[in-house]
């Protein structure tokens, strides 16, 4: 009778000790599922257009809070764009798809090919600029990675004869080392820059305005399909 009752203590024990392991190996997996470098390859929803636009809107709140007036700029009026009709109102920044836009959009809007008779037919007045806190209008500015830029820059400039000649025979660490220098002579604010290298925050001094969109190069299509 005692080898029953040891036999169906063992058992016990033995089933106890299974249960245990069990838990163990759920908290184990756990443990995996919650380690940063498992989720990475661990697929996720994709965040909505809206929740991008709210994510950017926030990134440049908080950088300039940080910074307050060291970045607000005056306005270069030259830099926007307005279409009454379509109700758009642009900043545009060079190096960052702004000749796609002009050479489709508004040249589609404008019924012409021409440059120089689209900025003329889009040219902003001061006095249109309220249009950037009307609710009906939609604002956007195009951003791009500040490294990318420089080298799509260094790219047209050393190649093109009409952007100057000074550019073709320089390396890309002269090129880049030419425009900080030329920048000192004007810092803060870099106007003196040519229009190509200006910074996002001199041509449309993002802390003075509220754009509707941000957009980014890297997600020119997808901006630019809500945006229109």
């Amino acid at each position: 009778m005692k080898i029953v009752y040891c036999f169906i203590l063992l058992f016990f024990l033995y089933s106890l000790y299974c249960l245990v392991s069990s838990f163990s190996k759920f908290k184990t997996i756990t443990y995996y599922l919650e380690n940063p470098k498992i989720l990475k390859y661990v697929e996720t929803p994709k965040p909505s257009w809206k929740n991008v636009q709210e994510d950017r809107q926030a990134r440049v709140k908080k950088v300039c809070q940080k910074y307050g007036k060291l970045l607000s700029r005056p306005i270069i009026l030259h830099e926007y764009v307005h279409s009454r009709k379509h109700k758009l109102l642009w900043c545009k920044n060079l190096k960052v798809g702004t000749t796609t836009w002009i050479d489709t959009t508004f040249a589609k809007i404008s019924k012409t090919t021409s440059r120089r008779r689209i900025m003329r037919i889009f040219r902003t007045r001061i006095e249109d600029l309220r249009f950037l806190k009307d609710e009906s209008y939609t604002s956007f500015s195009i951003v791009r990675h500040p490294f990318e830029r420089l080298v799509s820059a260094y790219n047209d400039f050393s190649h093109l004869k009409k952007r100057g000649r000074r550019y073709q025979k320089m390396s890309f660490d002269q090129f880049a080392r030419s425009i900080v220098k030329s920048a000192k002579r004007c810092w803060p604010s870099a106007k003196c820059l040519n229009p190509h290298f200006l910074p996002f925050s001199t041509a449309c001094s993002y802390c003075d305005n509220d754009f509707t969109v941000i957009s980014k190069m890297e997600t020119y299509d997808e901006d630019r399909n809500d945006i229109l």
